[in-house]
């Protein structure tokens, strides 16, 4: 599946993408492009297994500088170095199946890195626990006011492949610097939740509905001035909680899905979208012989979905959809070229039929250099637009 017109060091282009995506953090603290592509001589595209030894050696390496700045006294250098670690180490755990033994330790190894970096750079931001159901969802909330000042604060959702972690370069590295508060979470299905028991669900109005619950019981949140953003499959969470939830005074998706069924069909092989869905073993083997980054893709999905074969995963995705009509907060639809076509057709399916005040539709281009899913080439230009629209939507 291409997600990017311009290929940056791999042929492979689901392993090249990945590799845009973990290179877009150096933007705000993550690799720098000297680091990463440094790692990248080492990688054998058609080998994941190297990808991982490769990204997993270098955050070694960092955490032992970190570990040494540490016992110098020098905590930013220490934060700075933590952070990209977490990078290098996110970026091993991308190419990761879950069936790996080392997985969850690798995923809590990052998580650690990223908590520590947080910690010695002084940040003001706290891990949180979010209530939902009987069970807790995962966040963490960058505090951009002081004191009990209200301010506006952006809730943010990540895509299949993210960690709340993630979100923080994302956007919320971004938003804090302009005075923004920021709550990073996971729904079900993403991040570790799979590891807690919880999957991806039908009706992703609860979750949302759980998280604004959340953020509206802080004191230092401004309700006239919450907004959602949804990354990847995010977009379509967003903007089923924004079309069943008026407190969200915004929403915003890169790229806003309304069908995900007709996304999935539409990304996937005309091979394997001929096969009947009864046919799951076949389907998955299908899919599994395409590249090993695949398979890798591939198990992780069943393990995010809770489900042993792909036709179970797709069957749930079927009643994945919003009526646009119903989203009456103003609404920010981004994309780019690169996007498939189907996801830019309900981006601008979305932005002419959402009835409310202030929408705006944006496609990012090759010629900007930001034509890439997610802009993952290019996210302060994306940041630029986001947060000057959320400054207009709510200065009104």
């Amino acid at each position: 599946m291409q997600r990017s017109k311009l290929p940056i060091r791999f042929k492979n282009s689901d392993v090249d993408y990945t590799f845009q995506w973990m290179l877009s953090y150096g933007a705000y603290g993550g690799l720098s492009f000297g680091e990463a592509f440094s790692i990248a001589a080492q990688i054998d595209e058609h080998s994941p297994a190297s990808w991982v030894h490769a990204f997993h050696d270098f955050a070694e390496l960092l955490r032992e500088r970190a570990a040494d700045l540490l016992r110098q006294g020098k905590l930013r250098s220490a934060g700075e170095t933590c952070l990209k670690a977490f990078n290098a180490e996110r970026s091993a755990v991308q190419l990761m199946s879950p069936r790996d033994p080392a997985f969850i330790e690798r995923m809590r190894a990052f998580k650690a890195d990223f908590a520590a970096a947080m910690s010695y750079l002084g940040l003001p931001v706290a891990a949180v626990e979010i209530a939902y159901a009987d069970q807790r969802l995962p966040g963490w909330f960058l505090k951009a006011s002081r004191g009990a000042r209200r301010g506006p604060t952006l809730i943010q959702i990540g895509g299949g492949d993210s960690y709340c972690e993630d979100l923080y370069f994302f956007g919320g590295a971004a938003g804090y610097l302009r005075g923004y508060n920021l709550l990073l979470a996971d729904l079900p299905g993403q991040g570790d939740t799979p590891a807690l028991g919880l999957h991806f669900t039908e009706a992703y109005d609860a979750p949302v509905r759980a998280v604004v619950d959340h953020v509206l019981a802080r004191r230092d949140v401004d309700p006239r001035r919450l907004a959602i953003f949804g990354m990847g499959g995010g977009g379509y969470f967003v903007t089923r909680g924004a079309a069943r939830d008026q407190r969200l005074k915004a929403c915003a998706a890169s790229t806003p899905i309304l069908d995900v069924s007709k996304v999935v069909n539409a990304e996937m092989p005309a091979a394997i979208a001929r096969t009947p869905m009864f046919m799951g073993g076949l389907l998955q083997k299908m899919a599994a012989n395409m590249s090993p980054a695949a398979r890798v893709s591939i198990d992780k999905y069943l393990w995010q979905f809770g489900v042993t074969d792909i036709a179970a995963g797709l069957a749930i995705t079927r009643s994945w959809q919003v009526d646009p009509e119903q989203i009456t907060c103003p609404v920010l639809c981004l994309a780019g070229e690169s996007d498939t076509p189907e996801c830019v057709r309900q981006a601008r399916e979305l932005y002419e039929k959402a009835r409310g005040p202030g929408k705006s539709l944006r496609i990012f281009t090759e010629h900007e250099g930001a034509d890439a899913h997610c802009q993952v080439n290019n996210l302060p230009l994306q940041h630029q637009v986001l947060f000057d629209w959320l400054d207009d939507v709510f200065a009104r």
